[in-house]
């Protein structure tokens, strides 16, 4: 049956095939009428590796690569593949200094940037020392995501990830779906790049189809693009990749999900890379069930990409694998069966996130400092990284005195204060200066005023800190303070002229620390004047402010637990942002673990 595919489709797809011969309904450049920005998300959803299609698509389509946002994407990709793969380098020279033998499962034998993370293989045996050495080349492994079979680990520079990997010791979703041994037995070089070492093409063939059907239940073009380039391979061993398909207990998903690949195939290019023979005893052997679900719902929908099948669907093929798999005794089989319960219950069904789901610990970082000092640019960057790692977060900026709770206090304060001067309760704006000085006329009054002033900022901070922080770390947050008790402190010194030491200051440090949360890690940015100035171009009146405040900082690290960095205009951002990313994570991970 013909179907109407869309221009952008066809586009796409004549991008990234292989040796398919031209068919008619996509013949010769078809830049012309294409949308441009649809093209370019369909190229990203679908995974199309830019960096390699450009050089061999570049002479076919010079128009729709000259463009300039087709140039911003192609760099942009340019950039991830060159810094991905000079962050493996040295992870695989580390590897085989040590003897560890890897492979990518998911490549072509391009370097593949393109998924969600590199999926390399070891040994089962060698895992431990592989993640030793991930570890010392800075990777922090991410146990909020772990699979049965597999780490991730990521490695971040100035809050960024420059490289993730999946560390694999089996090839298994849930539960294995290819024998390791036979699979290192006949691995190779890839002759597309020394960096890269892959499995066989019947082993590719084999381990793509099953993600693609199994882990990620669509097929995209990437995987069309991968599977395609093994299936050109001269001599396949059919009969090896049935045979220990079927020892696997998923030879009838393979032949369903080559079935659905090769009808994606025909409905785009108009042919298929495995010949109709072989598709019709494919169909042929599989129970009348899936044949009628693949002809009812499968061949009679519309081609968008990726193809997606439904997840229910594929769980059930996934109960049948499980309980048809002749590698495995019957203990282990009830209890994959029970772990692909679990996923299909609470994981896909519900919040389709990974498998190994626990609640997060919650976690509370605060970042203080004088104004300048980059509080702002080191809790932004931590806040990207936390949420790069896929954790439950939130960022939180206070100020005592600045928040709406305080404005209807602040009004009549303002307005006794200026009609006992005489000026009807009306004033032009204060600067800054003049500002903190009127709050320090106010609370220097008298001691009652000073205590129901100071009871009221204690009221206004608590009811912030319950709410943006208390409340987030009750539902397992990592919450990240921009500014938090300690600034209160030293702003109730410089800019309401309260001295900690006093009373009043004591009794109000007390009740704070006791009625708000404890930060896990505390962070004091400590510059010096001259730098605070340069920063915030400050005025000559705010110098005096600045001084103090830089001095009530130094009282605060040394009475509280704190980590002191001293940023200064030669200190890189990112080394100061390692170190404070780093030591925030390990941290986590290690209250993750307990």
């Amino acid at each position: 049956m013909k179907r109407s595919i869309k221009q952008e489709y066809l586009f796409a797809a004549n991008l990234i095939k292989t040796d398919l011969e031209q068919p008619s309904s996509a013949s010769g450049p078809v830049e012309k009428g294409l949308e441009l920005d649809t093209t370019l998300a369909l190229l990203k959803k679908n995974k199309v590796p830019l960096v390699f299609i450009e050089k061999a698509k570049k002479k076919l389509y010079p128009d729709f690569f000259s463009l300039p946002q087709v140039q911003d994407h192609y760099q942009n990709e340019m950039g991830i593949y060159t810094g991905f793969r000079d962050e493996w380098a040295k992870v695989r020279n580390e590897f085989q200094k040590a003897g560890i033998e890897s492979m990518f499962i998911k490549s072509t034998g391009h370097f593949d940037y393109k998924s969600s993370n590199l999926d390399i293989l070891i040994k089962e045996e060698r895992r431990m020392e592989a993640e030793s050495i991930l570890k010392t080349l800075g990777y922090l492994q991410l146990h909020n995501v772990e699979e049965p079979f597999k780490t991730l680990f990521r490695k971040f520079v100035d809050g960024k990830s420059v490289s993730v990997i999946h560390l694999h010791n089996k090839v298994a979703w849930i539960n294995p779906f290819h024998d390791e041994k036979q699979l290192w037995d006949r691995y190779q070089k890839s002759p597309e790049d020394d960096l890269v070492d892959v499995p066989s093409p019947e082993d590719s063939i084999l381990i793509l189809t099953a993600h693609w059907f199994y882990e990620d239940k669509e097929i995209t073009l990437s995987d069309i693009w991968k599977v395609a380039s093994y299936l050109r391979s001269d001599n396949l061993d059919w009969e090896y990749m049935k045979k220990l398909a079927q020892t696997m207990g998923w030879l009838k998903g393979l032949y369903f999900a080559l079935l659905v690949q090769s009808f994606v195939e025909k409905g785009i290019y108009g042919q298929s890379m495995i010949n109709q023979e072989r598709l019709n005893k494919m169909e042929g052997d599989l129970p009348w069930w899936m044949r009628y679900y693949l002809r009812n719902y499968v061949y009679t929908r519309k081609i968008e990409l990726p193809f997606r099948l439904p997840k229910i669907f594929g769980k059930s093929l996934h109960y049948l694998k499980t309980v048809q798999d002749k590698s495995t005794d019957l203990p282990k089989k009830i209890y994959e069966l029970y772990t692909v319960t679990y996923a299909s219950l609470f994981v896909v069904l519900f919040y389709n996130l990974k498998i190994n789901i626990r609640y997060q610990p919650s976690m509370l970082i605060s970042i203080s400092g004088v104004d300048g000092s980059g509080k702002s640019t080191y809790g932004e960057a931590l806040f990207d990284t936390v949420r790069f790692c896929e954790l439950k977060s939130q960022y939180y900026w206070s100020r005592v005195g600045s928040s709406d709770f305080l404005k209807p206090f602040a009004k009549v304060a303002k307005y006794f204060y200026h009609l006992k001067r005489g000026k009807g309760g009306s004033e032009k704006k204060a600067d800054f200066t003049q500002e903190a000085q009127r709050r320090k006329d106010l609370f220097g009054k008298s001691k009652l005023l000073r205590i129901l002033g100071l009871n009221i900022l204690l009221v206004e901070m608590v009811w912030q800190y319950f709410f943006q922080v208390a409340i987030p770390l009750l539902r397992k947050k990592v919450v990240i303070c921009d500014r938090y008790i300690y600034d209160t402190f030293v702003d109730v010194v410089v800019r309401y002229g309260v001295e900690m030491d006093s009373p009043e200051g004591k009794w109000f440090a007390k009740m704070l620390e006791a009625l708000t949360p404890k930060p896990d890690l505390a962070y004091i940015l400590q510059i010096s004047f001259e730098d605070a100035c340069q920063r915030k171009q400050v005025a000559e009146e705010e110098y005096d402010f600045i001084k103090e405040q830089i001095r009530q900082y130094d009282k605060i690290i040394q009475k509280y637990n704190v980590h002191v960095f001293e940023p200064t205009e030669k200190t890189e951002i990112s080394g100061i942002n390692n170190q404070i990313i780093t030591m925030v994570l390990t941290r986590f991970y290690d209250k993750w673990k307990r």
